[in-house]
């Protein structure tokens, strides 16, 4: 296929480096250093950065005459290659991750506007997928980005649209097999799309900082739910909310979260925050501080995906933690003919044992993980096994039974 015309937007991801460092690098070095590089080639190209809105780490590149896709592949290289070593600014080493995203006339467009939009879109897609690589805009990737913007903007009035909704999840005392607890678990019913999966809202959420009024309605509908029709006799039975490290550099979520409380008459020994191994693993300190205040108001602390990240065994004897949730994946393992995953879950359950942390094992659904769960003395268990997650009337039939 010949290519009568080529538009390149180069996203430089500057890592391990400061925003202001990264500046600075950006104008002083590495302009003129790509400059250099572009214009040694041997095919026209032309570097457009200034009367363009391009952020101070993007490039515009137009490429003409490329003849063939083994021409572009060659200059895509020389880009990757000019920043594959360190580069030296105040006799201080960086490296410098390049994402690119290609656009092809007419193909993906016929105009210089729909052009670089493409390429631009493309170019976020290979920075998402792990930076250092060059992604070419296909019309899948044109159609998921416009599904993603109409769900963000649908995002927005989700909440007085009544699109939002909970779920419910029983936890199981491995024992006794009665209802000892529930999760929340956050559903959303597009108008268009249908039923969105959480995989693809929250993190849309987190991005546009939705996050934290859907995050705080989940609270109150939890509580008021909870008091009315899940726990009115006062059983001991508490209810698990997700809360990620966005909700968490909010410095107020702790008192907005016992103002709930109060207003509901909800007594706190009855919720419980859920956040992932990877939140628990974050050195910032405010992660701890929010961790502590919460228990400071009487709420109880679990680690969820435990063992899926780089656990740090001393996180655990700082963190105020009261329960470890097993990650599902090695829950599944019981299964194989390997003996790695339930030599895991074996180490999880004695290592949290010892401090006196309890254990629940997720995504349980065979009989021959429950007993063998049960037999290493895991405390309790969450999974189709027992209970799918369920609206709120079938968790009150289910007490009531």
């Amino acid at each position: 296929m010949i290519y009568p015309s080529l538009i390149t937007v180069l996203f430089f991801a500057v890592c391990i480096i400061t925003s202001v460092i990264a500046i600075l690098i950006l104008q002083n070095n590495y302009r003129a250093h790509a400059n250099r590089c572009f214009f040694a080639m041997t095919m026209s190209v032309v570097i457009w950065s200034a009367g363009l809105a391009l952020a101070t780490s993007e490039f515009l590149i137009q490429v003409v005459n490329i003849k063939k896709a083994e021409d572009l592949y060659k200059i895509t290289d020389k880009i990757f290659n000019v920043f594959k070593d360190a580069i030296n600014v105040n006799n201080r080493e960086f490296f410098v991750t390049p994402s690119m995203g290609v656009s092809v006339y007419p193909v993906d467009g016929e105009d210089s506007e729909t052009l670089i939009k493409n390429a631009d879109i493309a170019m976020y897609a290979a920075k998402n997928d792990g930076k250092n690589q060059c992604v070419h805009c296909s019309s899948e990737m044109k159609d998921d980005i416009i599904k993603n913007m109409k769900l963000a903007n649908s995002l927005y009035r989700a909440l007085d649209n009544n699109e939002l909704f909970l779920y419910y999840q029983p936890q199981i005392d491995t024992e006794t097999r009665e209802i000892i607890g529930f999760e929340a678990l956050l559903r959303w019913k597009h108008n268009e799309y249908g039923m969105v999966s959480p995989n693809v809202f929250i993190p849309i959420a987190e991005k546009t900082g939705l996050i934290k009024p859907i995050g705080l309605w989940v609270i109150k509908t939890v509580c008021e739910q909870f008091k009315n029709f899940i726990n009115p006799e006062g059983k001991e039975i508490r209810i698990s909310v997700n809360l990620s490290i966005e909700q968490l550099k909010d410095s107020n979520i702790a008192q907005q979260i016992s103002k709930i409380l109060e207003e509901t008459h909800t007594d706190p020994k009855y919720i419980q925050i859920e956040i992932t191994e990877s939140v628990a693993l974050d050195k910032e300190p405010y992660v701890l501080e929010r961790i502590k205040e919460l228990k400071i108001f009487g709420i109880s602390i679990a680690i969820d995906d435990f063992g899926t990240g780089h656990s740090s065994l001393s996180r655990l004897k700082i963190f105020p933690i009261d329960l470890l949730k097993i990650d599902m994946e090695f829950v599944r393992g019981i299964s194989s003919v390997s003996r790695k995953d339930k030599a895991i879950i074996k180490s999880i359950i004695q290592i949290a044992k010892n401090l006196g942390i309890k254990v629940l094992a997720e995504g349980v659904e065979t009989e021959e993980q429950f007993e063998y769960l049960r037999k290493k003395k895991c405390d309790e268990i969450q999974g189709y096994y027992f209970f799918k997650p369920m609206p709120v009337d079938e968790i009150k039939d289910i007490l009531a039974g």
